[in-house]
Parts: C-alpha cells; structure tokens; sequence
C-alpha cells in the first residue's frame, strides 16, 4: 500500500475469524487483520477486481465505489485446470468398483464445515446405500481439526470415509474422474474453484446457499437452503437413484462452466488495465468521495456501552487499555464519560508516567499478572498484531482481547 505505483487490489475474501478461535489463534489474528486490511483498502488502490459480487458488495459497504470494482469469477487460464492434466490411472483403477463415490475438494479448515459433509453422508451409507463412500481430497492444516474429523467417523461407527490428504494434480484429476456426486456444504466462500471443476467434468453438485456459493454456482447444480442431514442424503440418494433427474442437473452444469476462465473475461480485464494506465496519479482521484467516507465514520465519536456490547456479546465491567498514547487517552475519556465500566490500567511499555488521570500505567509484564481476568482493549493502530499474540502468550484469553479501529471508531473482537 505504500508504494508510490499504481495499484489495483484483487480481493478474494477473509474467512471469518471465530472459525479459528480455540484452534489457531494465529490464524484467527490474521483473519482480523486481513479484515481490518480490507476495511481500510479504499483510497489506496485505484481499482479493484473481485471473484463474486459477494466480495465486491463488502468492498463497497467499506466505501468503495461500484465503478471502480470489475467481479471476475475467475483469474486463471483453462489449459491450467487441474482437471486438464492426465489422470493416475491407479486411483482411477482402485475407485471403480462399483460403489458410488462422494467427494469433497479442499483444505480441511473448519469454515469448509466437513464434519457436516461426514454426518450426511452416515445417514445416506447407512439407510440409503451402504454401498457408498467418502472421499475428502484435501490437505490438512489443523491437526486439531482433523483429529476432531477422525474421531466422528470413528465414534459413529461411520464406514467407507477416506481422508487422501494433500495430493498432486494428477490424483486430483482421478478423484474428480471417478466421483459421482460432488458435495460442499461450506459457509464461507470467496469463490469456490472445485464446484467449477466437478461441473465440468459432469458431476452433478450438491451446495450449501452461502457467502459466495450460490454464484459460483450460478443457477446450475442443486443448491441448499438448509443443510440439514436428512435433507443432504435425500438429495444424495435422488441423484444416484433417478436417471433422468441427474442428467437434467448435469445439463445446466454444462451450460453454467462457460465465462469462468481468464480467456472468457480477458476483454473486460484489458479494459480495466487500460483505465488504470490513463490515469495520472498512484492513489484513489475522487478525492470527495474519501472524504466522505471518513466523514461517515467519524461523525459520531462517542465510544458507548452499547457499541462494546454489539462487539463482545457480553457486558464488561472491568477493562485494561493497551497504549497510553493519544488514542488510548481519548478512549479512557470517551468511555468514562459514556460508560459504567473500570478502567483498571493503561499498559504501556515506553510511557514514562505511572499514572494518567488517576489511573496507574503498568508495564505488558506486570500488568497480566495484576489483570488476568480484566478485558484488554489494544488502543495501538500500528503493531496491534503483535501485541495481540503477545497478550494471548501472557495467558490473557482470546475472548478478553479486542482491537479498537480508531478510524471506524468500532471495536474488532
């Protein structure tokens, strides 16, 4: 962002963070700061590209203009599809056999919700036709998780699921070969490549209505309301029992593939280069509409009860604010003034006094000794990152951490 160029942003979404939270607080940090990113992206890119109106619609809610977003589904060429590549014959060999193969493509990561995907499919093997499998092609990025996978299909009994882990794209390309019913029951989605895949190779997809599914599936396959177990084996079991219904599924699939590939949008993508190359300056031009948008954020400048609780979910009696600076002072007046909560401390590792208007100033060290239990508000715009990670190092939980965004005037939680 701080280049002196001319930029444009290619947006793919954040995965919300409270999927992480209790099982990789780096990763929940990252989703927050990835978001916060976002937020602030307006004004310091001249145009930005996005893979579904799903991200451009959270784009423009963060100020941006609908102009200056072109949604592009996808940014890659066909020829590089994985589906493209020759197939391992051995996997292809080894699946045919005659039983009916469901699969799910994609990292094993907690928003993908494929504990759901293995619920389904034990009801569907188990009164529908045991002459079924599970295949979930993915690598595993969170031992806890997985373990958490391993042991449903273990508790329950739950026959035939078959985790493959990370695979080349020859594997890929067999999974998808010998697959009868793709399944995503995911509620988080920028975009979702593998539906397009299983769609161009004619296999008939079965989706959860979330984030941006239901573009990508773009009118075709069968898309769900609700993802209930009942409701996902019922679907399961009509696609593998009636004929003509599949056929009819896989017909629109076919149709839907095309205008997802690079060479389909290269026009649109040229002409958005080319605006880019005739404008003079590096940064946003439309210099009322930024002050517009900071105008919106800042007009009401009062720090309320309210607004914590919106944030939180829950009251806070006592809190501790990171940074003594010039922001963590206006928060202590604003929320003195505008709320019943206790200030017991600013932490702060370089002010210099031990007190500001009569509450005292602890260093990082001291002050998680004397405050465990206190909720921590990080008043620093800068290294809150850092300091984050190092509260929840010091024993501090993650639900008692929030980010106050000086800019939005809102707490990040």
């Amino acid at each position: 962002e701080l280049l002196d160029a001319k930029k444009v942003l290619i947006y793919h979404n954040v995965t919300p963070a409270e999927y992480f939270r209790g099982i990789d607080n780096s990763t929940m940090i990252s989703c927050l700061v990835g978001k916060m990113d976002a937020r602030h992206s307006f004004g310091k890119y001249l145009k930005a590209i996005t893979l579904s109106s799903f991200s451009k619609d959270e784009l423009i809610s963060y100020g941006w203009k609908e102009k200056d977003i072109m949604v592009m589904p996808l940014i890659m060429p066909q020829e590089s599809s994985a589906i493209h590549v020759q197939k391992n014959e051995d996997i292809v060999s080894k699946y045919s056999d005659g039983m009916t193969n469901i699969l799910f493509v994609g990292r094993i990561v907690m928003n993908k919700k494929i504990e759901d995907i293995i619920y389904a499919y034990a009801l569907y093997h188990n009164e529908y036709n045991p002459s079924s499998r599970l295949i979930i092609v993915g690598s595993s990025e969170y031992p806890s998780y997985s373990q958490y996978l391993y042991e449903i299909t273990r508790r329950y009994e739950i026959g035939n699921v078959i985790f493959t882990g990370k695979v080349t794209e020859n594997d890929l390309n067999a999974y998808y070969d010998v697959a009868d019913i793709y399944v995503s029951l995911s509620e988080h989605e920028g975009f979702c490549m593998p539906i397009i895949e299983a769609m161009e190779k004619q296999i008939p997809v079965i989706a959860y209505n979330s984030s941006a599914v239901p573009e990508t599936m773009g009118g075709a396959g069968i898309l769900l309301k609700d993802k209930t177990d009942r409701i996902v084996a019922e679907e399961i079991n009509k696609l593998v029992t009636d004929h003509e219904y599949k056929e009819k599924i896989i017909e629109g699939e076919v149709k839907r593939i095309g205008g997802v590939f690079l060479s389909d949008n290269a026009e649109k993508l040229q002409l958005l280069l080319n605006e880019v190359t005739m404008v003079d300056c590096a940064t946003f031009v439309d210099k009322e509409s930024l002050e517009f948008y900071h105008h919106s954020f800042q007009e009401d400048n009062k720090v309320t009860e309210q607004n914590l609780l919106e944030c939180v979910g829950r009251n806070i009696d006592h809190i501790v604010i990171y940074g003594a600076g010039k922001i963590g002072r206006k928060l202590e007046k604003s929320l003195l003034i505008n709320t019943k909560v206790n200030i017991d401390a600013f932490c702060d590792n370089k002010c210099g006094v031990n007190n500001i208007d009569g509450i005292q100033v602890l260093v990082h060290d001291r002050c998680v000794v004397c405050f465990p239990k206190s909720f921590y508000i990080v008043s620093v715009q800068g290294s809150y990152v850092e300091i984050i990670k190092q509260l929840m190092n010091s024993g501090i939980p993650a639900e008692n951490i929030a980010f106050y965004d000086s800019v939005k005037n809102k707490f990040l939680y």
